[in-house]
């Protein structure tokens, strides 16, 4: 299979599918990438604060900013393709901040070292971790899930559309409805607020 690298601004991108452009401003940079029809999306990312966004998009597209420029330089983003998913990969996010837009209608498999996560605009499977740290996710319509799971090892559960509040050691709950998604959002310390 095809395989590419390409070394741009400092920052490394493994390709094994459709190009990545890589442009730069002065505070930020950010990488494309098109994304196949029908692709899956798994992310595994490195400690630090993202946000994850829908767009109307049908590619993916990272954009970091940080007030130290080697922080922009040194972080590394890589994607690779195989089969029917695509996986985005960062490194070296100390004190940069990372936006990840992707298409609205997307599913999406996210494991997270550290840090917080906040994901909006998303319609489609979420399967969500971090091992410490904030997660936050808007859900939307909670009617559009069938099978909802959530858990903290030590900390709190605030869902609100769900009507759950919980805190402490080992708190979680399940949920249950008549729609096409499934939705997975767990941190080990932390804590987890799903929003409308």
């Amino acid at each position: 299979m095809f395989t590419r690298s390409l070394l741009a601004f400092g920052v490394i991108a493994l390709l094994n599918g459709p190009a990545s452009i890589w442009a730069q401003t002065a505070n930020e940079r950010f990488a494309t990438y098109d994304l196949p029809s029908g692709q899956r999306i798994r992310m595994d990312l490195s400690a630090g604060e993202y946000t994850i966004e829908g767009s109307p998009d049908e590619k993916i597209r990272v954009q970091w900013s940080s007030s130290d420029p080697k922080k922009l330089d040194n972080m590394k983003v890589r994607f690779t393709t195989e089969r029917s998913s695509v996986t985005l990969e960062t490194d070296h996010t100390k004190k940069t901040r990372v936006v990840i837009y992707v298409p609205a209608r997307s599913d999406l498999h996210v494991r997270l070292s550290a840090g917080e996560l906040s994901v909006s605009g998303i319609e489609g499977h979420k399967d969500i971790a971090l091992s410490a740290g904030e997660l936050h996710v808007a859900v939307g319509d909670p009617v559009v899930y069938r099978d909802v799971r959530s858990s903290v090892r030590i900390g709190e559960i605030n869902a609100e559309p769900f009507h759950i509040k919980k805190g402490g050691f080992f708190r979680g709950f399940k949920a249950t409805g008549e729609g096409n998604y499934l939705l997975r959002a767990r941190v080990g310390v932390g804590e987890v607020t799903l929003a409308r």
